[in-house]
């Protein structure tokens, strides 16, 4: 069964804005991992990197992560089209030759060949056609699964994130120095011991943050006032208070800026209904079917990762 997807929304995965490559540079296409029998291609990995990240100045290290995390995104993506393999929800060959006649057409009108398109973006005609195979497949799964029942019981399982509640905050930041050996490990111990010693009722949370806490906002009891699910805080920190009740104390939680303890102050309930956050719903179930589907895959078929 054809899709009939345009091609300006198909598309919003393949960057418009990436670095091409230098004049005469080919696209690499070396195999990097294999997914049961499904390989995956370091000019995908290339491809998503510059997508995302070309116009960010990151370091060696940096970037070195950044590729990782997007291969294991493959990898998990490529799982999740194995579980779909010989069922109606995978994307046939027919389907996905139809979505490359339909791009070649609009470049067509551009005076662009999809050959010289490709090369533009960094992308390759293996990678392409694993790009179009999710798109097709992954949407047809969610518009199947998605139902506005599952979505009612989702949001009635994660109420909070979702209906408005905001939290009132405080927190402890242990940093870390990145310039010492083993700091990370010796900071997450040093948490763990502050949270019992509160816990216990050997000390107070207020004392902690004004003996131990790194951030000015130790000044006010280390408090940050009201919180929601959407921010301002990184979604680390976020997730780790919305499992808080009232004057609870979270284990140590690791973000960018360091280890936190946080301590939920007050709550402030939400009202809006289900269907008023339909989008962010349905975008956070799917991400769950997504790491469910994957993770049972795991232990299904091999991976095999190939390092040069």
């Amino acid at each position: 069964m054809a899709m009939n997807l345009k091609l300006n929304t198909m598309w919003l995965w393949l960057v418009l804005t990436a670095v091409a490559p230098a004049a005469g540079q080919e696209t690499p296409d070396r195999v990097v991992a294999i997914v049961g029998e499904h390989k995956i291609f370091l000019s995908q990995i290339d491809h998503e990197y510059h997508r995302k990240f070309a116009q960010r100045d990151v370091g060696d290290e940096l970037e070195t992560r950044l590729r990782s995390r997007i291969l294991q995104r493959l990898i998990d993506q490529s799982l999740v089209l194995a579980r779909f393999r010989d069922t109606e929800i995978r994307a046939t060959a027919d389907e996905i030759d139809l979505e490359l006649s339909r791009m070649r057409e609009e470049l067509a009108l551009t005076e662009r060949t999809l050959e010289a398109f490709l090369v533009e973006n960094r992308c390759s005609m293996n990678g392409l056609r694993f790009n179009l195979d999710w798109q097709i497949s992954w949407k047809r799964y969610l518009d199947q699964s998605l139902t506005d029942e599952v979505l009612q019981k989702y949001f009635a399982r994660h109420r909070r994130q979702f209906d408005g509640t905001q939290l009132r905050v405080s927190h402890c930041l242990l940093a870390i120095d990145d310039s010492l050996p083993n700091s990370e490990t010796t900071t997450l111990e040093l948490a763990h011991e502050l949270r019992k010693q509160i816990t216990s009722g050997a000390d107070t949370f207020e004392n902690i943050v004004a003996t131990h806490s790194t951030t000015p906002s130790k000044k006010r009891q280390g408090d940050l006032g009201w919180i929601s699910f959407e921010g301002p805080m990184s979604r680390g920190f976020t997730q780790a208070a919305w499992q808080l009740q009232k004057d609870q104390i979270s284990p140590p939680t690791r973000t960018p800026h360091g280890v936190h303890l946080i301590k939920c102050i007050d709550i402030r309930e939400g009202v809006k209904p289900w269907y008023d956050v339909k989008q962010p719903l349905r975008k956070a179930a799917a991400e769950e079917l997504f790491r469910r589907i994957s993770e049972k895959q795991k232990t299904m078929l091999d991976i095999q990762r190939i390092t040069q």
